[in-house]
C-alpha cells in the first residue's frame, strides 16, 4: 500500500516530492475559492497536487482568479 502524503498539512508537504509518488486517480476533483493572483494562493502546493493527480473529471468552482490584476482588468458586463 502507498503511503499517500497530506496535501493540507504545509510540513509534510515541504518535506516530500508528490511527483515522485505514483499518480493518485481521482472520479472526480473540486477545487474551489483557490485566488491566484492573491499573495497567499500558494500556486506552486496547487501545481504540485495537479501534477500528483489524474481524475475523470476536474470541476473548478468560486473565486478562482483574484487579485489586484482581476480587479482591473476583469468585467463581465450587466455586473457592477
Amino acid at each position: 500500500m502507498n503511503a499517500r502524503p497530506s496535501f493540507f498539512n504545509k510540513s509534510s508537504f515541504e518535506k516530500t516530492t508528490l511527483t515522485k509518488q505514483l499518480p493518485l486517480h481521482f472520479r472526480t476533483i473540486w477545487i474551489s475559492d483557490i485566488h491566484l493572483g492573491t499573495r497567499g494562493c500558494q500556486a506552486k502546493r496547487l501545481l504540485e497536487f495537479l501534477k500528483a493527480t489524474s481524475c475523470d473529471k476536474l470541476y473548478l468552482v468560486g473565486d478562482i482568479i483574484d487579485g489586484p490584476w482581476c480587479q482591473a482588468t476583469c468585467r463581465v458586463s450587466g455586473v457592477s
